[in-house]
């Protein structure tokens, strides 16, 4: 291999380096977006660990963290608390009257479609449940058979 050709396979060796880099720096700026639209403005308080990676790794990063509590007072915990105990005062509900209630109740809902956010907050909690028809209740609650729209066999026969 001539000097040329070693000058030409570090040029592409490079590139490639570039490429991943640049490929990191779009995920970490979404990241950065996403968790500002969906939370709070105010800077999240826990380490943020995130693992170094060499310019020649080719595959995967690491995984997301497990799930964390969060903060107290932040628009999430008083989402999940108030939302709580809406669904334990008035039963099941969608997403739409529950906005109109968290906002009714002083809370300022962020990002730009505040169902995606409310449904994103509460479907990564454990302790709520969504039924597309019934709307959103808590996972600990058994249904009434009453409650339930339909029956598994057909009356009509």
């Amino acid at each position: 291999m001539d000097i040329y050709s070693k000058a030409e396979a570090e040029l592409n060796s490079i590139d490639q380096q570039i490429a991943l880099l640049q490929r990191r720096q779009v995920e970490l700026r979404q990241f950065v977006s996403l968790g500002r639209k969906l939370f709070d403005a105010a800077p999240v308080q826990a380490s943020l660990n995130l693992p170094e990676h060499e310019a020649t790794q080719e595959t995967g990063f690491a995984a997301p963290a497990p799930a964390r509590r969060p903060r107290e007072g932040s628009m999430k915990a008083r989402i999940l608390e108030t939302t709580e105990s809406i669904i334990k005062a008035h039963g099941r509900i969608h997403t739409k009257p529950l906005i109109e209630r968290l906002e009714a109740n002083g809370i300022e809902i962020s990002g730009a479609d505040k169902a995606v956010t409310v449904g994103v907050i509460l479907s990564r909690s454990d302790r709520f449940k969504a039924d597309r028809s019934l709307g959103w209740g808590l996972a600990d609650q058994k249904e009434n058979p009453q409650d339930v729209g339909a029956s598994a066999g057909s009356h009509a026969a």
